[in-house]
């Protein structure tokens, strides 16, 4: 109640006597005797008071110290929850049997342990299995309490048998028998053992906070956590109820004290009938939602942190720490509370108190008065201009001018001598904070007003900004981002200097998001450049901000700019270890092993179909066709009349309109490999890549192709050639081979061919809705994608047979390939769509773009094989007619199977309520003919005579106009 009188403008005629005082701020009193000191408006009823009461007090002061409680050991928290994790896995592994099975009569003695509640997760080969097995290895590791001389009780799993001749010192009891031998198909022996897990409600190490002292058993006491109850407790509790008087302060009809002091409103009879104001309706309903809203966060809160108190914590200790934070902060409000009253209600015992119960004849004169917050903030306001303040003020700027600039230009100087730099940073540090300071200061001053300033925000945002940064230490925030803010820090002091009045310059909030403002973000860089006032050298530094905006590597890591002897091993070892996994898609790559045929691999240049002939040399081709026409134990050999007849169907490949189904039907189960292995031959694979296996890529491609699900309408093996041959289109025919290497054409056919695999037929959508086990392992995201490339990778690495990427002979080059299918797979998920389209459009805002680097290829292979993986509304009418179908009886089957788990229909499936035409127009429109437009824009013309435009966008047209009038009733199909 003092915060509100503190802050409204009859604060100085409302002073209680301090009896009354201490009634209208004490949680318990005022909750009991009636509101007679406020307003009728905003009185409750004693129920609600009660509830008030109930959750504002002791329930926040209880849901605070529990949680603060459970938070005191985040370690033995999250060790114990690999439990429950465990116990999952096991039960998915049993799949069928429901549970798995409870031990009742075994236990183990472990470290001063006893666990009694166990049960039996069998040796299954399964990576859930293998992850719980890997538990095993950290049960000697954990801490150990000091209390009792005990290890800390967070064990998941331990084996079920021991190894023969084996003593293991941490049990205190070993009765496990030993472990059966078994001698796998290469007489090599191993050991296979069950693990005996613990029951998540088993009982887990308590959580300790550094001051506790115990006085045995569960029961402990911690000062730190009443204290640090008391004060968060006492927060929320100011929020909600300045929250409530500020709900119950807004009226939809004039109060008896409004109509008194207007009369005119009087005299208009507003009736209860006379519909509220807008502005009014939606402050209180905005404000009776956050009331709500905190109210249910707290019980909600409070009734979560209780079980998972009673389940892991000390329940005790919870219920002792909140009756003496009770105690402690009602004795606590007497001691306080009088010196509030005279310092803050009085005024510093200016104002006599008089105030008792409401009355409106009392409070009308002080309506006009100012409340004690404005008077205190004019008084902030008065000093801040002053003259001492404002030079004060002024030189403080100077000087940051001065050792901002001192900074940058003596960066490389002092960058190797760790004092000079501690003595830089610290006074950077310290200015930050007197500018922070400075702004709060003004905030107090000025009120919520001040940041109605455009340039007040921004200043604030950027120093706020810098202050966080800056205390969080340069190896956190990346040294590019660090020099940006460097950078506006200039520009802020410059703009502080020249314009007293105006702080900074006008720049764009860093929150922004680069897809959709990259431009008019490098417009305002680009007029920042254009501005006379600026030196050379800024200039050259805002040159460099554009540059890597336009690239999209603000937030990577800038170490190679750093001027240090890089020829170093210490530091490339350093520059290898902290630099970021994705970031060496920035630089230019060869697979070692790739052989270097100068601008044949790292740019290829373009090839006449004579030329193609020539590099097909016929070692090539017939160590290909050997590889079909050779017996083999687990397949019949091709005869030549049919690898004749293949070759026929191959011949027109580089077309868009390639008969693709006749070559499915020749080739049958063997159409991946042989697809594959024939378009190499086309880019000159085989003469980059000597030591390429064959016989591995036919035994890989071969098993991929029978994961794919032929019962599927859609996604079945038909669709990945169909993607290929797309893919295969835009590199040869549409001439992005001349933008890519050999190395990228493998991995561009790779992707294709495992973008799909093991394509369930349904959507992503379907499987997070029916928390699908895929769904739920891959967290909701792109959940199919991420099974899809990492299945195929499983399969990859499954058998040495399999591993098509053999030639490949160092681990670096080896890593790159798989981060880069990983990409593109990933990718092919439509809920990255439009941030592909924002990226490339970015990219293509830079004249440079498509440079010769891994960064840039890999953005125009994952966009070329999205667009490859939607475009069939581009191909003939025929073909696409029957894709149509199949994907719309897709479609249809799982509307079918949602109507029978009883879940509502995804749009689109509904056979009985669903347009199929108006379904493709859409996809069209919203989806395929965007993507087209963009890869012809980037594809290499006029080189390659607008192929995509000719044979993709064009049929396209057609086909949607055809959509169009099926649509209209003018045709029939």
């Amino acid at each position: 109640m003092w915060l509100h009188l503190f802050s409204v403008n009859t604060g100085g005629v409302r002073v209680p006597s301090l009896k009354n005082h201490m009634i209208q701020n004490n949680d318990f009193l005022k909750t009991y005797f009636s509101e007679s000191y406020l307003p009728p408006h905003q009185r409750i009823k004693w129920y609600y008071r009660i509830l008030r009461f109930l959750i504002v007090y002791p329930a926040m002061m209880l849901m605070v110290i529990s949680v603060l409680d459970n938070r005191s050991n985040d370690e033995a928290y999250t060790d114990c929850l690999y439990r429950d994790q465990c116990s999952s896995y096991c039960q998915a592994d049993v799949f069928p049997d429901t549970t798995c099975k409870n031990m009742p009569n075994v236990s183990l003695k472990y470290n001063g342990n006893t666990y009694k509640k166990l049960y039996k997760y069998p040796a299954i080969n399964t990576d859930e299995y293998r992850h719980c097995k890997d538990r095993l290895d950290n049960n000697p590791d954990y801490p150990w309490s000091d209390s009792d001389h005990r290890q800390w009780r967070v064990h998941t799993c331990f084996r079920s048998c021991r190894y023969p001749g084996e003593v293991d010192d941490n049990f205190d009891e070993d009765t496990r028998e030993e472990c059966a031998k078994s001698t796998d198909s290469f007489g090599h022996d191993y050991y296979e053992f069950d693990l005996w897990c613990v029951d998540p409600d088993d009982s887990c190490e308590k959580p300790e906070w550094w001051d506790e002292t115990c006085s045995g058993g569960d029961l402990c006491l911690s000062f730190a956590v009443i204290w640090f109850g008391i004060l968060i407790a006492n927060f929320g509790q100011v929020l909600i109820e300045c929250s409530l008087y500020y709900t119950l302060n807004i009226t939809y009809k004039p109060t008896e004290i409004e109509r008194k002091m207007n009369p005119v409103k009087n005299e208009q009879r507003f009736t209860l009938e006379e519909e509220p104001p807008c502005d009014k309706v939606l402050k209180k309903c905005f404000s009776e939602l956050i009331i709500a809203f905190s109210s249910i966060v707290v019980v909600l809160a409070l009734i979560v942190s209780m079980i998972a108190e009673y389940q892991y914590g000390r329940p005790a200790t919870v219920w002792v720490e909140w009756v003496i934070a009770m105690a402690i902060d009602q004795a606590k409000s007497l001691l306080i509370q009088p010196f509030l009253w005279w310092f803050i209600v009085r005024r510093c015992g200016r104002i006599p108190p008089s105030f008792g119960v409401w009355k409106d004849e009392q409070v009308m004169p002080g309506i006009t008065d100012e409340s004690y917050l404005n008077e205190l903030r004019g008084i902030v306001a008065r000093f801040l201009e002053t003259k001492p303040a404002a030079f004060f003020m002024i030189g403080i700027v100077f000087f940051y001018a001065i050792f901002i600039l001192c900074s940058l230009s003596l960066d490389t100087y002092y960058s190797g001598n760790q004092g000079a730099q501690d003595f830089f940073d610290y006074v950077d540090k310290i200015l930050i904070t007197y500018f922070m300071a400075e702004i709060v200061v003004r905030y107090v001053g000025s009120g919520i007003i001040y940041f109605l300033n455009l340039w007040n925000f921004i200043d604030f945002a950027v120093v706020l900004v810098s202050f966080v940064f800056m205390w969080m230490g340069q190896s956190i925030t990346g040294i590019a981002v660090l020099r940006l803010l460097r950078l506006i820090r200039v520009i802020i002091v410059m703009r502080r200097v020249s314009e007293s009045k105006k702080r900074l310059l006008k720049l764009r909030n860093q929150n922004q998001s680069v897809s959709s403002n990259v431009a008019r973000a490098m417009d305002l860089l680009e007029e920042i450049i254009n501005e006379k006032s600026l030196t050379r050298a800024t200039k050259q530094d805002v040159a460099w901000v554009l540059e890597h905006v336009k690239s999209r590597k603000l937030y990577t890591s800038s170490i190679n700019q750093n001027q240090v002897d890089e020829s170093s091993a210490e530091v490339k070892a350093w520059k290898n270890f902290i630099i970021n996994d994705y970031e060496d898609f920035q630089g230019s790559h060869i697979v070692q092993g790739q052989k270097n045929l100068g601008d044949k691999i790292l740019k290829r240049s373009r090839q006449s179909s004579v030329d193609a002939k020539m590099f097909e040399t016929q070692k090539y081709v017939e160590k290909v066709n050997g590889v079909f026409t050779s017996p083999s134990m687990d397949r019949e050999p091709l005869e030549p009349e049919k690898l004749t007849e293949i070759d026929e169907t191959l011949e027109k490949i580089n077309d868009w309109n390639w008969d693709l189904m006749k070559f499915a039907s020749v080739t049958g189960e063997l159409c991946f490999p042989i697809l594959c292995l024939k378009l190499f031959l086309k880019y000159d694979v085989y003469k980059s890549f000597d030591d390429i296996n064959h016989d591995k890529w036919l035994n890989y491609l071969s098993a991929l192709y029978m994961g794919y699900t032929f019962q599927n309408p859609y996604h079945r093996p038909e669709h990945i050639l169909d993607t290929v041959h797309a893919t295969h289109y835009f590199y040869k025919t549409a001439g992005f081979e001349t933008l890519l290497t050999t190395q990228d054409i493998v991995i561009g056919f790779v992707a294709a061919f495992i973008h799909d695999y093991e394509h369930p037929g349904l959507t992503n959508q379907f499987l997070i809705r029916t928390k699908h086990p895929k769904a739920i392992r891959y967290s909701d995201m792109s959940p199919l994608e991420e099974h899809h490339v990492a299945a195929a990778f499983k399969l990859m690495h499954s058998d040495n047979e399999f591993d098509i990427f053999d030639f490949v002979v160092d681990e670096a080059s080896k890593r790159l390939i798989r981060k880069m299918i990983i990409y593109m797979v990933i990718h092919t998920d439509l809920t990255y769509h439009f941030e592909m389209v924002n990226g490339i459009q970015a990219k293509i805002l830079s004249d440079q773009f498509p440079k010769d680097t891994v960064e840039d290829r890999l953005d125009i292979m994952t966009f070329a094989l999205h667009c490859a993986d939607i475009c069939k509304p581009a191909r003939s009418w025929f073909i696409y007619r029957m894709w149509i179908d199949n994907m719309m009886e897709e479609f249809f089957l799982q509307g079918k199977m949602e109507k029978e788990l009883g879940i509502p229909v995804s749009a689109f499936m509904d056979e009985e309520s669903t347009n199929k035409e108006r379904v493709q127009l859409t996809y069209i429109d919203y989806i395929v003919k965007e993507s087209l437009d963009i890869l012809n824009i980037i594809s290499p013309s006029p080189d390659y005579e607008n192929v995509i435009q000719r044979d993709l966008i064009e049929s396209l047209n057609l086909n949607r106009r055809n959509l169009q009038k099926k649509i209209d009733g003018e045709v029939k199909f």
